[in-house]
């Protein structure tokens, strides 16, 4: 398969205060329209390639960057989610609108190849697929305004792409190019695996129950030195029935976090808990929040913000919570 994203683009926007702009190859790797400038530069290696945002005066939201192709027999694709699958994450043929969040793998019935962002990158990017081509946008909006950079320069992506032998299953070139996506992976030494309380109670629970809940997961488990998690999920925090965000404390049903940690422990597992960390109906400052709904969503792009979620965090592993399952993320940045 001849698809290649390290080529120059077909067609490169950019999408400021004032509307989308089309920007025009410049000099060697840079495209520019006004303002705005996009440089293109690909590593020594030439299995990555940067993209860098320049732009002085105009406050950037996104770049789509195209490349035209035309695929000589049918494709079949997989692609990512932002959050989580439901059950919906799987290979499929051409379908224009599909949103492929961080990378794509593509097999055209004898070979595959695939195509990502690596992690860490300074915007939200997603792929399409269609009869005609390859287009990327990577959105560097901050929060809800477009990005302000100054004399600053941007690397929103890192580009990685593989190609994999008629020899070399999907499987096995998908394995390729998401280790080529991060360099730095943060793997536990051991299967994770348990229980989790909300499939059951759904927000209904206590102290009791989760103790009941331990002896159950580790007698499941019994003989094994690898010990299983038993996550407690929504409905152990004060604001529980009204605000499924915070103070991140206990209520009348969990009268003792910390307690209830060390009987997990004692039962067996290794304790877990849920929460929904950019939720709360705790008072803060006003320039916290983005917006009021049942409880203030909070603004993760401010330094403040990110000390509250880490100082939350740290209490919860402080009680004895060695996983933490936090929650909407997604949907409480995008509003969607």
């Amino acid at each position: 398969m001849d698809l290649n994203v390290f080529k120059s683009p077909s067609l490169m926007l950019a999408e400021t205060e004032q509307g989308w702009e089309k920007l025009m190859p410049a000099a060697d790797s840079v495209w520019s329209a006004g303002h705005v400038a996009v440089t293109m530069k690909l590593r020594e290696t030439a299995t990555e390639m940067g993209l860098y945002l320049e732009s002085k005066e105009l406050a950037v939201h996104t770049i789509r960057i195209r490349w035209n192709h035309r695929f000589a027999k049918p494709v079949m694709l997989f692609g990512d989610h932002w959050e989580r699958g439901y059950g919906d994450m799987g290979w499929s043929g051409l379908q224009p609108e599909r949103v492929m969040p961080w990378y794509f793998m593509i097999h055209d019935g004898l070979s595959t190849a695939g195509f990502g962002v690596k992690t860490g990158a300074g915007s939200m990017c997603c792929w399409q697929v269609d009869a005609d081509g390859v287009t990327l946008t990577a959105d560097v909006s901050s929060g809800s305004q477009g990005v302000t950079l100054g004399n600053r320069i941007l690397k929103f992506a890192d580009l990685v792409q593989v190609h994999g032998g008629e020899n070399m299953t999907p499987y096995e070139t998908t394995r390729i190019l998401c280790s080529s996506m991060c360099d730095q992976p943060v793997l536990p030494s051991v299967p994770v695996y348990g229980g989790n309380n909300w499939y059951y109670a759904y927000g209904k629970s206590s102290h009791h129950q989760i103790v009941e809940d331990s002896m159950f997961i580790s007698a499941m488990a019994e003989g094994l030195s690898n010990r299983p998690f038993m996550v407690i999920d929504d409905g152990w925090q004060l604001s529980s029935g009204t605000c499924n965000g915070g103070p991140w404390i206990g209520n009348r049903d969990f009268p003792d976090m910390a307690g209830l940690a060390n009987e997990m422990k004692q039962a067996g597992v290794r304790p877990g808990i849920w929460c929904r960390p950019l939720l709360t109906q705790e008072k803060v400052p006003e320039s916290w929040i983005r917006y009021t709904k049942g409880g203030h969503f909070l603004d993760p792009s401010r330094p403040d913000v990110l000390e509250y979620v880490a100082e939350t965090m740290s209490r919860m592993h402080e009680w004895g919570y060695e996983l933490i399952k936090h929650d909407f993320s997604t949907f409480d940045l995008f509003g969607q």
